[in-house]
């Protein structure tokens, strides 16, 4: 017959060992929760303090002037407190994004169909220039800011150029590019690219407030809704609301009418030179 002593050094021996390979298996896996907790929760920090009330339209107005989608553009509205940058871009004919409107091939001084190399020898109005890799490696170097796309051709082509150049520098694409769709087959994009963020914006869509609903149904993973700022109702705010989707409009720059949309429940505004101080 064994003694209560004896019984307890010979459970000690046998199963301490197990126990503490599995207290040490417990804590391992509660720190690697507690670190993704952590991320996500930092993520989340991260997208809910985006400042959602600008839109940098064109990387913003410089010196009065509208549509450049320029480096002194981004540079100054960047000191602004701006952290969503809209850009045009039109792919050049090796395969790169240049920042321009479609439409300003003139103004540039470029042909209808031009390289790399002469868009960035081009200028409009006489500013700089920029190309994919320069807005990838003013995502790498400024960490605070988000580009929102606008390519009217070829969109899927030019997230896959745009997300080549991101990902030469080690910048999150998916992450920091926040995609503008403008018709609902172009939202089967995300199917392929998972960005975090994307904006269906409504100008060719059209005024179709049901038809937007069911597409919202249909796309979960949508962000944000652009629209005319004339077609911004109520009815609007209610809706996107209960699906907490984002409610922007463009592009607006009396602050007057800004702050009557801000008032009316628009989340945030396109424009050119509006910021806080404005209203």
């Amino acid at each position: 017959m064994w003694s209560k002593i004896q019984v307890t050094l010979y459970l000690n021996k046998k199963l301490l060992p197990h126990l503490r390979s599995n207290i040490r298996l417990v804590i391992g896996v509660l720190a690697l929760t507690s670190a993704v907790s952590c991320h996500r929760g930092n993520e989340d920090d991260l997208i809910a303090n985006i400042n959602t009330r600008w839109v940098a339209h064109a990387l913003g107005g410089y010196q009065g002037k509208s549509y450049l989608n320029c480096r002194e553009c981004f540079d100054s509205n960047l000191l602004k407190g701006y952290q969503l940058f809209e850009m045009g871009f039109m792919m050049t004919t090796d395969n790169h994004m240049a920042g321009i409107h479609d439409g300003q091939e003139a103004e540039f001084g470029l042909p209808a169909s031009f390289s790399l190399s002469q868009f960035k020898s081009s200028s409009i109005q006489g500013t700089t220039p920029l190309s994919d890799i320069d807005v990838a490696e003013l995502a790498r170097d400024h960490r605070d800011w988000y580009l929102v796309t606008d390519i009217k051709s070829n969109n899927l082509d030019g997230l896959k150029a745009l997300c080549r150049a991101f990902d030469t520098l080690g910048v999150s694409c998916f992450d920091r590019v926040i995609p503008q769709f403008y018709f609902p087959d172009e939202l089967k994009i995300l199917n392929e690219l998972p960005f975090k963020r994307s904006i269906f914006t409504m100008y060719k869509f059209g005024n179709q407030p049901d038809q937007l609903l069911k597409l919202i149904d249909s796309y979960p993973q949508l962000w944000a809704v652009t629209m005319w700022a004339d077609w911004w109702n109520d009815t609007y705010r209610q809706n996107l609301a209960e699906r907490k989707v984002i409610g922007f409009v463009h592009t607006v720059n009396d602050p007057t009418k800004a702050k009557d949309l801000l008032n009316a429940g628009v989340t945030g505004i396109y424009t050119d030179f509006l910021d806080d101080r404005s209203l």
